[in-house]
């Protein structure tokens, strides 16, 4: 004979309340998931519409997300429940329910990689204490080796990216896959130099991971560095390793010069001029300080005069740092470039200057600075110097004035008229048909009209007449298309029509090949209601406004409606 300690009773207690409430969840889960389906099933039944094609398809992926969300629902109680008990310090909830997620990872489906996934983020999240606690009280040790089924991340990536170096040098110390990348071929390095965590990339770099490594954007650790900003992950992995800051990735412009110029991190364009930095020029030909300017960075446009491409037009507009910076108004960075002696006269493909820009942008102080710099320039005559001698003093004047045909023809060739093309020119080989729906009037005694060229059911009907009063919520459209040789795109009306008349135009080679097709469709999806179809044979040997009336049909080949036209 043995007896439970009060302790012991409490932690038996709270494990059955936890397994009773999975199974009420469980079939709480079940039977909304069968109300569901026969609501589905009533309201097909009600509007006389089966579910067929891609709405049962839908059916089917409604059905699919609701088994899921009842397999999920254990894992995400899981995770709530875990996350209050570590914001009300409850330590022994949080010994429970570390245990219980024991039994959880023995669930079909992926049960362990869900476990893993939540205890290990909620590792990272709570403070110190909270996570030993966490480590200590599962039954089986952690598995370091996890990686997460849907990114491809391991726990060494996850631990980088929140920049704890305690948990870093854990999974150093317990984890086989160091060097593994992720679906977007990122390493740990990748996302500690994203993140700015100046502790952990040294300690990444200790156990060789890769410092030029290039993901599927092919971005670099220092590329991602310094776009950051961070002067001491970019520190570090310059001096730590040999990173070519100058050369270009493959395929895309990131040179982290040209990123660090953009952003204006001036501590990062410091650093990477003094590890030799090249000055090199963008897809669009575009330096540098050509972005730097761009962007208002005064400080790095001036670091940047002193490099290439300070003065030299990009190959996109022809436009000069001075130009860039005269179109956004970024007055202290014109007088920075002025001063370094930037061509202010530079004009670009269309002929303009950069004070142009700076005054049709409306930026008055760059126009004032402009033109005290054009105005300083030294002045230049537009007079034509002529020589004192004549072109023609070597020549024989009475030759000259001998040889009449010699004088140029000063009569103008006639005006060269453009090609016009008028609308007879091409009807001689094409018919221009004009189909009019709503120009017949309802038959006397016909319910449910929706207008003068369509009716339907009185059931589709009382669905329109409930939004009548909401134009703009018309559920019901009716779409005209024409033939496959017909030039023309389909021409779509809200039902009721709003106008007494919608026309639809449309050219085809041949009356024999003409054929018309009415589609019924509800305005939030493209499941067809109904369709009337006219074949070629109907339009035989018609004339100007011939008048038919087509039945509407649905898939049950049921009339659900009729529509008149006239051509």
């Amino acid at each position: 004979m043995f007896s439970l300690c009060s302790t012991d009773r409490y932690a038996i207690a709270v494990r059955c309340c936890i397994r009773l409430r999975t199974r009420l969840f469980q079939l709480i889960s079940e039977l909304s998931d069968t109300v569901a389906l026969c609501l589905l099933d009533l309201t097909d039944l009600s509007s006389g519409l089966k579910f067929e094609g891609g709405s049962a398809t839908d059916i089917v992926l409604r059905q699919f997300n609701n088994e899921r969300n009842t397999h999920m629902g254990l894992f995400y109680d899981l995770q709530s429940d875990l996350r209050k008990a570590i914001g009300n310090h409850d330590q022994s909830l949080i010994k429970d329910l570390v245990h219980y997620s024991a039994i959880l990872a023995q669930e079909p489906n992926g049960g362990k990689a869900n476990v893993n996934r939540i205890l290990w983020k909620l590792i990272i999240e709570a403070p110190v204490e909270v996570a030993d606690l966490m480590l200590n009280s599962l039954t089986t040790p952690f598995d370091f080796n996890f990686v997460d089924d849907i990114n491809g991340r391991t726990c060494l990536h996850e631990a980088a990216m929140s920049g704890t170096l305690r948990l870093v040098n854990m999974c150093l110390a317990k984890s086989s896959h160091r060097d593994k990348v992720d679906v977007y071929c990122r390493s740990p390095l990748h996302y500690a130099a994203m993140r700015g965590h100046t502790a952990v990339c040294p300690r990444l770099l200790e156990v060789k991971l890769p410092p030029n490594a290039l993901d599927v954007d092919n971005c670099t650790p220092l590329v991602y560095a310094t776009m950051k900003g961070s002067a001491d992950c970019v520190s570090v992995l310059l001096k730590e390793a040999p990173v070519e800051v100058g050369v270009l990735s493959p395929g895309v412009d990131l040179s982290p010069l040209s990123l660090a110029s953009q952003s204006g991190h001036v501590d990062v364009v410091v650093l990477l001029l003094q590890h030799e930095a090249k000055s090199l020029p963008n897809s669009n030909g575009e330096y540098p300080i050509h972005l730097a300017a761009r962007e208002g960075h005064i400080e790095v446009c001036g670091l940047l005069l002193q490099h290439s491409g300070w003065d030299v037009p990009d190959k996109y507009h022809e436009w000069t740092p001075l130009f860039h910076a005269a179109r956004n108004g970024h007055n202290s960075c014109v007088e920075v470039l002025l001063e370094a002696g930037s061509r202010v006269n530079a004009i670009d493909e269309l002929g303009y200057s950069a004070v142009h820009y700076a005054a049709w942008y409306g930026h008055h102080a760059c126009v004032a600075r402009l033109h005290a710099a054009a105005a300083a320039l030294p002045h230049i005559s537009d007079a034509v110097t002529v020589s004192n001698a004549s072109p023609l003093s070597d020549v024989d004047i009475s030759s000259a004035s001998s040889d009449i045909d010699h004088i140029p023809s000063l009569s103008l060739p006639p005006p060269i008229m453009p090609h016009r093309t008028y609308g007879h020119n091409y009807l001689d080989r094409r018919y221009l048909v004009q189909v009019s729906l709503g120009v017949e009037a309802s038959p006397d005694g016909c319910s449910g009209s929706l207008g003068s060229g369509v009716r339907l059911h009185s059931r589709l009907n009382n669905i329109t007449a409930q939004h009548h009063h909401l134009p703009a919520s018309n559920p019901l459209k009716l779409v005209m298309s024409a033939g496959s040789d017909a030039n023309c795109a389909p021409y779509s009306i809200s039902l009721p029509q709003r106008d007494a008349k919608d026309v639809f135009v449309f050219q085809i080679p041949s009356l024999d090949l003409m054929s018309l097709t009415f589609s019924v469709y509800p305005n939030f999806g493209t499941k067809t209601i109904g369709r009337a179809v006219a074949l070629p044979s109907l339009f035989i040997g018609i004339e100007n406004n011939s008048q038919f009336v087509l039945p509407i049909l649905d898939h049950r080949l049921h009339v659900v409606g009729e529509v008149s036209i006239c051509l």
